[in-house]
């Protein structure tokens, strides 16, 4: 895939991120475990924040927040 910044030299690009792959919809249990993953392609460093009713979910004994950084240059 060509960035989109690949025909301007020398200059810094940055393109809004792309979520690569999306949240499924699960069905569970309430107390069984569940892991939700997305993946998200970007130019830049991005942030991800992960909302449970509005509320923003912090890694806790009942919430774990695992983060993978690959860094891809175009």
């Amino acid at each position: 895939m060509q960035s989109p910044c690949s025909s301007l030299s020398g200059s810094t690009c940055v393109v809004a991120p792309v979520f690569t792959k999306h949240l499924q919809d699960i069905s569970t249990t309430r107390g069984q475990c569940v892991v939700f993953e997305c993946r998200v392609q970007a130019t830049a460093t991005v942030q991800v924040h992960w909302y449970r009713e509005k509320e923003q979910i912090a890694d806790s004994d009942d919430f774990r927040i695992l983060r993978k950084s690959t860094v891809i240059s175009f």
